[in-house]
């Protein structure tokens, strides 16, 4: 192949001593691998400086904490850091309520007395703040 032609590859052929793209490519390639590795050894070591925090077991009852959670934040009965008022969404809340109750029925048996208690005590409170709620947001 003559001086100056392009190789299958993309690569040019140089004079002795010079040096070909494909060669500078791979040298641009490998600095970038060696930038994202440095990333990558930075992240790993902040994240074990970071504080660790305990995070609980999975349960059916934090489940249910979760989404109860989640349908008092709807109904505006909490409210989120930086936020002045609560936020009231019905439709989320009616869903998240809803979602509780299709728990309930699909364990219906397969439930701990403390939890069967648990899950009905939640939707008959949540109910009852979702019709208060309603009235209030009307």
């Amino acid at each position: 192949m003559a001086f100056g032609e392009a190789d299958p590859l993309g690569a040019t052929e140089k004079p002795e001593g010079g040096e070909s793209s494909a060669f500078g490519k791979m040298r641009r390639d490998e600095s970038w691998k060696d930038a994202a590795q440095k990333e990558k050894e930075k992240l790993e070591k902040d994240l074990k400086s970071a504080p660790q925090r305990e995070v609980p077991q999975a349960s059916f009852t934090g489940l249910l904490y979760d989404l109860s959670m989640q349908a008092m934040l709807a109904l505006g009965l909490v409210a989120t850091q930086g936020q002045e008022e609560p936020v009231i969404d019905l439709p989320l809340a009616r869903y998240t309520i809803d979602t509780l109750a299709v728990l309930e029925e699909k364990t219906k048996g397969n439930l701990t007395a403390e939890e069967s208690a648990y899950l009905s005590q939640l939707l008959q409170s949540l109910r009852l703040r979702f019709v208060e709620a309603a009235r209030v947001k009307s």
